[in-house]
């Protein structure tokens, strides 16, 4: 988790200097505060960051390092495209936050993905926004089921309504 949250912000560092859209900047901020909030309880439970010291599009894990690859590519062909790459790797996240939080029950690292799962419902709503707004043209669903994302869209913000504390979400299992 700790290497997809430096993706996103690097992805979006990027997109910014391409393209001057404050959503960038302002959503790479936060992806650089959820960077910090996953090094707490990692360094709490001796977890290894495989992320340390890399620079801005550099990765441990291939497939992180081709799916960067990827976006940024698509998002250097049009301001459209960046928003895309964005929103599609804010409902990647959210998915793999989902399966992270089944998969433990140590309540500080439950405690962190639930918050960086609310934050990335909030970065997805920006994203499609700032889509409609600037481009007039509807987001494309890349992952999630679109029940899962009309949860999100029509929760308010700061209030993730999707994830429930302890993983249970709308569709009543486990994330």
């Amino acid at each position: 988790m700790r290497e997809e949250e430096k993706l996103a912000r690097d992805l979006y560092l990027k997109f910014y200097e391409m393209w001057g859209q404050t959503v960038f900047q302002n959503i790479s901020g936060s992806e650089q505060s959820h960077i910090e909030a996953i090094s707490t309880p990692m360094e709490r439970h001796s977890i290894n960051d495989n992320a340390e010291g890399k620079g801005i599009g550099e990765f441990s894990n291939p497939d992180i390092h081709l799916l960067y690859d990827e976006l940024l590519a698509q998002g250097k062909a049009s301001l459209e495209g960046a928003l895309q790459a964005g929103a599609a790797l804010k409902e990647m996240g959210i998915l793999d936050l989902e399966e992270r939080m089944a998969q433990t029950d140590n309540t500080d690292i439950l405690q962190v993905y639930q918050n960086l799962a609310s934050g990335s419902q909030n970065h997805l709503r920006a994203f499609v926004s700032v889509l409609e707004n600037r481009t007039g043209n509807i987001y494309v669903l890349v992952y999630m089921t679109a029940d899962d994302y009309q949860a999100i869209m029509a929760s308010s913000r700061g209030n993730g309504g999707y994830s429930q504390p302890g993983g249970k979400g709308p569709r009543g299992n486990n994330q």
